[in-house]
């Protein structure tokens, strides 16, 4: 506040401080057309003149357990000094506090360097991590680096399936045509009044006035249809009685909503949306949201915006599923979403708010007359209302008794116009396939709607792929016999009870079924190209009759994935038929060939042993020239010598450069003898003349152009 004749402000008072740092930030003197500090647009400004960071502290339910907890941390790296505060919001009036001790305030002592990473000071072991923090962020400069953990396998990327488990079940299933949208659920909405009270807090802080609920309606919608009911401030408790009829109404709501198949998953939440409630109406109500019969199992958002709230009855353990309309959409007002998604004109009467307070509420709302003009007039953006408009409002007014029946017929309204809008809004998302009300977020329905779309045409059973031109497989019975004495062995190794398996005897009927029929997983024709096999259904019993289903041999389904795996394989078989000493060559690209050499034209494989075989590395155990060390490589095992010379060029690296697709000897030496030694066993004499020298390979498996 500006210096005055009757006032001027001492240069040490607070204000004084005041007013000299508001100079600084903006450049001119405090005057009294200054709105006060927003921190959303002038926190940058502020933090730029004054060279410190802010740490914005609140209180509320994190974690579902009410405790004080940073919301936001506005900061420079190049910056040293900090500035705490406590922001206190209670959907109404907010106050911002200094904080002089954080650790104090929140339980939680933060990282020096990067002011984010935050260790409990319960925590015994507080020193120790918070020192192994530290030198992280010291090396990163204050930085927290995330690491990006990729998942094993590559699998496509599909929320609309993925993000709700009834769909992702029934489409496994086959069974998407069952799938149905949340359509039932309950709208609710309270009116307030304020209570002045004119309350200083400090020397420049005053609170006039804050919002007190006193009527609660709701709306709900089951399959018998939509009725509502409303509670007021003449009945104890009434917030705490309405909390009860919506607990009891949800009832009815879930069993609607469910599927009469139990045996499909769902989630049971009961949604009962509010509208711009994250702000105002769920702030009016969180005291009642705890109770002795229900409680909050999950909250999300912060202390001032609830984006969602889930409560659940601790009888009946009914879970109701709080959350804004306006989640789901743009923001607007009532009258747009009414009008613009619902298609309606808004028709909910009119009430006088600001005629209403804590005072008059009970003698004003006991008359029976109609509120007279002058009590729709807005002070506040100076209007009133027209009289044509008021005329509306009296023949309205006239069906009721008391203002008090009007004002129950006015917040229903309230809640019954949100019902068609919200109706269009889950008709629009399930045209592709997406549960709106089982969604947390419009962001994440437009996600689930963009992906979706790529996959419209997708079938579990679907056959994508490209059909064979070659003739069925007529197989043979020596090539029966050998997958007949195959499946005994593997079920004996594995101690299966191979007394029923599939027998010699069996041929003409499996002749027949692959003649017939595809590979069950997908649907490809069997061919000498594409061999059959018989995949089992219960891997925990043998290859019987009844225990088989025909598929591609492990190897064709990889081809039918990888058509650089089967042309390879073929140029292979071309190149053997051809006798060209057992070398294949396949273009993979302009100037660049894979080079097959095959086995019986290169090394003596009896004396040589895989230990380990990767993707991209191998290693192997030469049993070589016992006279020589680990240096001798290869020498002792190459059968044809002459062969080797011509050809190692286009495998092994030179003069240890790499080449694409080629072995590069990465490491060499006796390592594994070593390491069978430090388990105390004598391994060295049984594997000394096996394992003389273990030689690593890395083959570079990356192509580049």
């Amino acid at each position: 506040m500006p210096n005055s004749k009757e006032k001027r402000w001492k240069d040490s008072s607070r204000i004084a401080e005041g007013k000299r740092i508001f100079k600084r930030i903006y450049g001119k003197e405090f005057d009294e057309s200054y709105q006060g500090f927003n921190l959303a647009t002038d926190i940058d400004q502020f933090i730029d003149k004054e060279q410190i960071n802010v740490h914005v502290f609140t209180y509320g339910d994190k974690d579902q357990s009410p405790s004080y907890y940073a919301i936001h941390h506005y900061q420079r790296l190049s910056l040293i000094r900090d500035f705490n505060v406590l922001l206190i919001n209670n959907g109404v009036n907010a106050h911002i506090l200094y904080v002089s001790d954080v650790q104090a305030l929140t339980g939680y002592r933060y990282c020096d360097i990067c002011k984010l990473q935050a260790f409990k000071t319960s925590n015994p072991n507080i020193n120790r991590d918070m020192k192994r923090h530290m030198e992280k962020c010291k090396k990163n400069n204050g930085k927290i680096v995330k690491k990006v953990i990729l998942e094993k396998f590559a699998r496509s990327f599909v929320p609309h399936i993925l993000s709700n488990i009834t769909y992702r079940y029934l489409f496994v299933n086959d069974r998407e045509n069952e799938f149905k949208p949340t359509k039932y659920y309950i709208t609710y909405d309270i009116e307030t009044f304020e209570k002045y009270i004119q309350q200083n807090y400090g020397e420049d802080s005053t609170v006039i006035s804050y919002l007190i609920p006193y009527c609660i309606a709701s709306t709900f919608k089951n399959k018998s249809g939509i009725h509502s009911f409303r509670y007021d401030i003449r009945q104890a408790n009434f917030l705490d009685q309405w909390l009860d009829q919506v607990f009891e109404e949800a009832k009815q709501i879930k069993k609607d909503n469910k599927y009469e198949d139990e045996s499909i998953p769902q989630n049971f939440e009961v949604p009962a949306i509010g509208f711009n409630s994250a702000k105002f109406d769920v702030s009016l109500v969180s005291k009642n949201l705890k109770s002795k019969n229900w409680k909050i199992v999950k909250h999300i958002g912060s202390g001032t915006v609830a984006k969602q709230i889930i409560v659940r009855h601790k009888d009946t353990h009914i879970q109701l599923r709080f959350v804004d309309a306006l989640i789901y959409c743009t923001k607007m007002k009532l009258k747009e979403f009414v009008r613009d998604i619902g298609g309606e004109v808004m028709t909910k009467g009119r009430f006088p708010y600001e005629y209403i307070y804590i005072n008059n509420y009970a003698t004003e709302l006991d008359k029976s007359e109609p509120f007279p003009r002058e009590a729709f007039e807005n002070k506040l953006k100076n209007k009133s209302i027209s009289e044509a408009k008021y005329q509306e409002y009296l023949v309205e007014a006239a069906k009721y008794t008391s203002r008090w029946d009007y004002l129950r017929y006015y917040n229903i309204q309230d809640t019954r116009i949100m019902i068609e809008p919200i109706d269009n809004l889950i008709k629009m998302m399930f045209k592709y396939k997406i549960d709106m009300l089982a969604m947390f977020i419009m962001s994440q329905c437009a996600n689930a709607i963009k992906y979706s779309s790529a996959y419209d045409d997708f079938t579990m059973n679907g056959d994508y792929n490209i059909e064979d031109t070659d003739k069925s497989i007529n197989i043979t019975m020596p090539y029966w016999t050998s997958k007949v004495e195959s499946y005994i062995e593997q079920d004996q190794k594995k101690n299966r009870d191979s007394s029923k398996n599939v027998t010699i005897d069996d041929y003409e009927y499996f002749k027949e079924l692959f003649e017939k029929q595809r590979c069950y997983i997908c649907n490809c024709k069997f061919t000498w190209k594409n061999r059959p096999t018989l995949d089992r259904i219960n891997n925990e019993l043998g290859h019987s009759k009844d225990n088989v289903f025909p598929c591609l041999t492990t190897f064709s389904k990889h081809e039918k994935f990888n058509g650089f795996v089967k042309d390879f394989m073929q140029q292979r078989a071309d190149a053997k038929s051809q006798k060209n000493d057992g070398l294949a060559t396949f273009q993979i690209a302009d100037n660049l060939h894979a080079v097959q050499v095959d086995s019986e034209y290169s090394f003596d494989q009896t004396k040589m042993h895989i230990v380990q075989l990767d993707t991209d590395s191998l290693t192997l155990a030469i049993s070589g020239d016992k006279n020589r060390g680990h240096e001798q490589r290869f020498d002792a095992v190459i059968k044809d010598v002459e062969f080797y010379n011509k050809n190692k060029g286009f495998f092994f690296s030179e003069d240890n450069q790499r080449k694409i697709l080629g072995v590069h000897i990465e490491k060499q030496g006796l390592n594994f003898i070593d390491a069978l030694e430090s388990l105390h066993i004598d391994w060295k004499s049984i594997w000394k003349i096996i394992y003389e020298a273990g030689i690593k390979y890395a083959c570079e498996s990356k192509l580049y152009k």
